[in-house]
């Protein structure tokens, strides 16, 4: 995302003039007032959205209205985190933040280059898991080896196959005090383990993962991309 106009406390003014009881359409969509949360420089929102639904009765088909939520996180001036959803409930939420939020510029999916997943491991204190998309001769059938456990870098297996390209990456974090889990998917999705966390830690975590893993790695030019 790039730097944004909104100051953090601008942002969560504007959600609630956008909130999702505010609309007039009939199938609703907007801001889940209830959940807004400032959270030190960030802003931790959700996008709820209407979506018909069919199920069956004993008097046939018949169609009702359910609530979708998404969690949207502004975590500062140039990025912010979208909950995993389909690609379809993706491109309304990306939407709904292009029209509102960041109208002159255009948002772009992060991707994790090979440099950023190894520069994880070397700097994580345990590691659980690593996936690898092997390119070597004799593996061509092979489309993913997965190693699982504690300590795996100082295994015999990634001895071996530790070279091989890296898909994902499970690691615990322990430069912050929850000493979360986090994966990291080479498609640009992170995600945090432990259920407990409330959405105050989840934020603080993903920020400390941008602002100290991912933002070394763009360029200013990334940040600044307008829209033609």
């Amino acid at each position: 995302m790039p730097k944004q106009e909104l100051s953090p406390q601008q942002i969560v003014d504007k959600t609630s003039s956008l909130s999702i009881f505010n609309t007039t359409s009939t199938v609703k969509e907007g801001v889940l007032p209830a959940d807004t949360e400032h959270v030190g420089s960030s802003v931790y929102m959700s996008f709820g959205f209407e979506y018909v639904l069919e199920y069956n009765t004993l008097e046939g088909k018949k169609e009702d209205k359910a609530l979708g939520d998404v969690p949207v996180i502004f975590l500062n001036e140039r990025f912010l985190a979208i909950g995993a959803v389909p690609e379809d409930v993706e491109s309304k939420v990306r939407k709904f933040i292009q029209d509102n939020f960041v109208k002159e510029f255009e948002l772009e999916q992060i991707e994790f280059n090979e440099p950023t997943l190894r520069k994880i491991l070397r700097s994580s204190p345990d590691v659980f898991q690593i996936d690898h998309t092997p390119t070597r001769p004799g593996l061509e059938t092979v489309d993913r080896i997965t190693y699982v456990g504690r300590g795996v870098t100082d295994s015999r297996i990634h001895e071996d196959y530790g070279s091989e390209p890296l898909a994902k990456i499970k690691v615990r974090l322990g430069e912050i005090q929850s000493e979360a889990r986090v994966g990291f998917d080479k498609r640009g999705i992170i995600t945090i383990y432990q259920r407990g966390f409330t959405r105050a830690q989840q934020t603080i975590i993903l920020r400390y993962i941008v602002e100290q893993i991912i933002a070394p790695y763009l360029s200013q030019a990334f940040f600044q991309r307008r829209l033609a």
